[in-house]
């Protein structure tokens, strides 16, 4: 498990780098957590979020860095059908419940709040990482 996010952002570089038509997603935390009692995250009743380049991390508080295991469920199956998807790579959480209307199932207008941007793959040299 040992630099599992290096090794990951090298496969998506290798994917990007090939040619082929890609959607890479990068989702918040998922809901609901494993355990003994989870505490129930049904999909479609929250609003959801993009961004790139895990600003998240630093713009949300924890609990709005999570996401329904449906609602990425859902964002996946769109993607097959959103032409404005091809060749990009994106992060997505939800909001909280309550704040702000539940996803409306418009990709292709959720993606636009990105404004055509995608996560950077301007990295430093991964294999040099990996090797130490």
């Amino acid at each position: 498990m040992e630099n599992i996010v290096l090794w990951k952002r090298k496969a998506e570089m290798a994917l990007i780098a090939s040619g082929l038509t890609y959607t890479i997603v990068h989702p918040g935390g998922l809901l609901p957590h494993a355990g003994p009692k989870p505490k129930p995250a049904p999909g479609g009743e929250r609003a959801l979020a993009v961004s790139v380049n895990d600003e998240f991390m630093t713009s949300r508080g924890a609990d709005e860095r999570m996401i329904p295991r449906e609602d990425v469920a859902t964002v996946l199956v769109q993607i097959l059908t959103t032409p404005e998807a091809r060749g990009r790579s994106f992060d997505v959480v939800s909001d909280p419940p309550g704040k702000g209307p539940p996803y409306d199932g418009d990709l292709a207008k959720l993606l636009s709040q990105l404004n055509g941007m995608n996560c950077s793959y301007d990295s430093p040299d991964l294999d040099k990482l990996l090797a130490s």
